[in-house]
């Protein structure tokens, strides 16, 4: 029973000890040109790629890493075993479909399990990839049979007989709700994944000889296999043809890669943590060499493979030719922090060296050699991102791959709500939080003539209501983030992460903010957050702001922040601002709400407020911006945080461009409605996890 557990490792942990983690030991090397042929002519257009050097490419990698697949075709025939169109709780319908191969007199099975979106219209596009452990593990429906390679299982009580243990690998109703199908199959049904592995695959029904240096093995039989799961995706009537996308985890990005290559009917081609002989470049000897995957798996590669091992600078080629054989399709690389063995920097270099081949094309690869941050991922016609964690495919990686299916397909994501605008009603918007600032001062201030102004000129309501409880950083939240604490996480008055966990992630593996929307939509826009109390920083995706800072000294100089956004005005013009004052607060817990401190200091802010709209008109930007003025939450005494409208009640102002003039906003307004009023100023369509709603009456 051991010889059928299917494993999903690189390699054995006993087989990792000894390996180069150190960049300084990494052997100097240099890549072969993709583009230089064999003859020493160099590829100079598109032609000259298809014609001659790809062909070349392809043959090399048969010749010497993948082995050649077998020219003979085998019978194939596909019986639908099992249909639930309430799958997924009604999300889905699933279709169980037994493959049989016949060739040689002998014959071999594989069972495919598709789930295809229930509110669809028209064909959709498809998610193709092999699973581990059995159609059975990515699921608890007990509908789904086992794959014919678990047959082999006596003991019905046995382990691998577990339905659901893989299911975070596969989250399926996220896959379903943006509208893409998804069908996968175990690979042991093609191949068994151990040494002699091979009577058992579907290898014996070709009538090639399997002798060579060259020989096929698991690999290209695993590819072979995903090719045959097209075949059958192009006949169904649900499915776009033209929209099919393989992805492959570890041993099986390897395999995807070298399917990607060979089958251009997948038009993206995703490898995930794939490493050595997958991604990652050989000729690094970081992590798992050649040497190591040869020893530990010999029957993936051909024999003329481990001919490389403690050899890799010998080696012709290398994975980045790999790689480029996608061209002009789609590639996504994506690796893992602590997924050494695998070599991220290697995987993300392969992908990077791909450039000039889609260039050829006129496509956009990786342009720098710089490894991106965490969770940044780089999305161009190539694609890379390295995430925190271990050697796994998570939902953050999916929703990665679905982001960029998206694009590449021009697929609309059904989890988003359209824009009730077609374009941006002004091309600058800036955000002005004063943090502290009650309702009830407006009643009470004498000298603030620019607050006073803005709300002459604009729309103003005295009643928006902050989120509970009445403190900073949920508050924060709430008004760059959309939503409310149950949703976005964050629950505290300090919160640096959120209490609960967020109900959505998006790129940057934090929950989608206004900031990170209009980013994802507008990659060339500038943005900025300035504030005066650091904390802000944790709940806004600063990863998604081309400047975010806060101002150190901010309580013996009160005019630091303010010098700050005018610099950033003047020098960048940016598209969307906040700039957020922490002075008005620090003086009510330090002397009291609704004190004459208290609107002194408003009042000083008053003058800073009236800077930045100078600097607007100076940057030649004040015509073209709209201009929010808000807080987190009132006070009352000394403090904030409970459920008293001077606690929850603050102003909101809007004015500017397109902006109606000197009217009070009637309609209900809470904290998370100030994003979503963002988000229909830039038409931006938005995630339904945001349930603010943007003030329409406030536009002209």
């Amino acid at each position: 029973m051991a010889a059928l557990l299917p494993t999903c490792c690189s390699t054995t942990l006993w087989a990792q000890g000894d390996a180069n983690y150190d960049e300084a030991k990494v052997p100097a090397f240099t890549l072969p040109d993709p583009l230089l042929c064999n003859d020493g002519n160099r590829v100079n257009n598109i032609k000259e790629w298809e014609r001659k050097r790809r062909p070349e490419l392809l043959q090399l990698l048969a010749d010497q890493e993948y082995g050649r697949t077998p020219i003979g075709k085998v019978k194939t025939s596909c019986q639908l075993v099992y249909k639930n169109p309430q799958a997924l709780g009604g999300l889905a319908t699933s279709e169980q479909v037994m493959l049989t191969f016949n060739g040689q007199g002998q014959k071999r099975k594989a069972l495919l399990l598709a789930y295809i979106p229930n509110k669809r219209e028209g064909r959709v596009p498809v998610f193709i990839g092999y699973n581990f452990m059995g159609n059975h593990s990515i699921t608890s429906d007990t509908t789904v049979l086992y794959s014919p390679y678990f047959e082999q299982i006596t003991d019905k009580n046995s382990p691998l007989l577990q339905r659901n243990i893989q299911f975070f690998r596969w989250p399926l109703e996220d896959i379903v709700r943006r509208g893409y199908a998804v069908v996968t199959m175990c690979y042991q049904d093609i191949f068994p994944d151990r040494a002699n592995g091979t009577p058992g695959s579907i290898i014996p029904l070709f009538p090639e000889n399997r002798d060579g240096d060259a020989r096929w093995q698991a690999l290209g039989a695993w590819a072979w296999g995903s090719s045959r799961i097209a075949d059958w995706v192009q006949r169904q009537p649900w499915a776009n043809a033209g929209q099919m996308a393989i992805i492959g985890h570890s041993r099986q990005g390897k395999a995807a890669l070298w399917a990607g290559a060979q089958d251009e009917r997948f038009q993206v081609v995703i490898s995930n943590n794939s490493g050595c002989g997958g991604a990652a470049l050989s000729k690094r000897a970081y992590g798992e060499t050649v040497g190591r995957i040869t020893r530990s798996f010999p029957h993936w590669f051909c024999p003329a493979f481990s001919r490389y091992a403690e050899n890799e600078q010998a080696m012709p080629f290398d994975q980045h030719e790999l790689l480029a054989l996608i061209a002009p399709r789609r590639l996504y690389v994506a690796s893992a922090e602590e997924d050494r063995w695998a070599d991220p920097r290697g995987e993300f270099l392969a992908a990077q060296a791909t450039t000039p081949v889609f260039a050829l094309y006129g496509l956009k690869g990786i342009e720098s050699t710089a490894m991106p941050a965490v969770h940044q991922p780089i999305q161009n016609q190539v694609a890379y991102h390295i995430r925190a964690g271990k050697h796994d495919v998570t939902t953050y990686d999916w929703h990665r791959y679905m982001d960029f299916c998206d694009r590449a397909f021009n697929h609309p994501n059904p989890t988003l709500r359209p824009s009730l605008t077609a374009v941006p009603l002004a091309s600058h918007v800036l955000v002005i939080g004063i943090d502290g600032w009650g309702s009830y001062s407006l009643a009470k201030a004498h000298d603030i003539p620019n607050i006073r102004s803005l709300m002459a000129q604009g729309c103003y309501t005295l009643k928006k209501r902050s989120v509970l409880p009445s403190s900073s950083a949920l508050n924060w939240a709430s008004m760059f983030n959309g939503t409310c604490p149950e949703f976005h996480g964050y629950t505290e008055w300090g919160s640096q992460t959120p209490e609960i966990p967020s109900i959505e992630l998006n790129e940057h593996n934090i929950f989608p903010s206004i900031f990170s929307l209009l980013r994802k939509a507008r990659p060339d826009v500038v943005t900025g957050c300035l504030a005066e109390w650091g904390g802000i920083k944790h709940v806004v995706d600063s990863l998604a702001i081309d400047n975010y800072s806060t101002a150190a000294n901010w309580k013996k100089d009160h005019e630091e922040l303010c010098r700050m956004a005018e610099d950033f005005i003047n020098q960048r013009k940016p598209t969307l601002l906040a700039v957020c004052w922490d002075q008005l607060d620090h003086t009510g817990h330090a002397i009291g709400h609704d004190t004459p401190e208290y609107y002194q200091t408003l009042a000083n802010l008053d003058v800073l407020v009236g800077r930045l709209i100078k600097a607007l008109k100076q940057a030649g930007i004040y015509d073209d911006t709209i201009i929010i003025l808000t807080a987190d939450h009132g006070g009352k005494d000394k403090g904030h945080g409970g459920k008293s409208l001077l606690e929850m009640e603050h102003p909101f102002i809007i004015c500017g461009k397109g902006i109606r003039q000197g009217m009070e906003i009637k309609e209900p307004m809470m904290q998370y409605d100030t994003a979503a009023t963002l988000a229909h100023i830039f038409a931006l369509p938005t995630p339904l996890s945001w349930v603010g709603h943007p003030l329409l009456s406030v536009f002209n």
